[in-house]
């Protein structure tokens, strides 16, 4: 798996937005992983998603960690921290009961450590997900709109 290019972005993920809202301000770019919604005059929602991993060779603890934190990665480069999360679970069928519930028992522990309320989501086994991504996350944060950083915003030296 690659990231797709920067034209492709550009030229399409970009353009293609559905029904255009004026509260988005800053939407698919490239380079920034993450969005910023307008609520109030000042205060902003921020969304970032990724995948979940399920990555057996390091560990059931190791793939919640790694899914949690990608997310929340991406939330804390615009200087807020994430709050709230979606979790969409598209589990291998290899995962059984027991190492799902481990996996669970972590992503809420590490949910809880980093002051994410888990808000819902959904749950299922994929016969045909062979691969070690195993659904996706998507996490919000609220704050008042002059805090909010992005990368597009920095400069030579930031």
């Amino acid at each position: 798996m690659s990231k797709i290019n920067q034209n492709l972005i550009s030229g399409l993920f970009s353009q293609k937005i559905g029904f255009p809202r004026k509260e988005v301000l800053h939407g698919p770019q490239y380079g920034v992983d993450c969005a910023v919604v307008e609520l109030m005059e000042s205060s902003v929602m921020v969304i970032a998603s990724d995948p979940l991993s399920y990555i057996s060779n390091i560990g059931i603890k190791e793939s919640a960690y790694i899914s949690l934190h990608l997310a929340a990665n991406d939330i804390a480069t615009t200087g807020l921290s994430p709050q709230y999360g979606q979790f969409v679970l598209n589990l291998p069928s290899s995962v059984s009961k027991s190492d799902l519930k481990q996996y669970w028992n972590f992503i809420s522990t590490f949910a809880h450590d980093t002051g994410i309320h888990i808000t819902g989501g959904h749950t299922g086994w994929d016969a045909a997900n062979n691969t070690t991504i195993a659904g996706g996350v998507t996490l919000f944060a609220i704050g008042q709109k002059e805090e909010v950083l992005l990368s597009s915003q920095a400069e030579v030296n930031d």
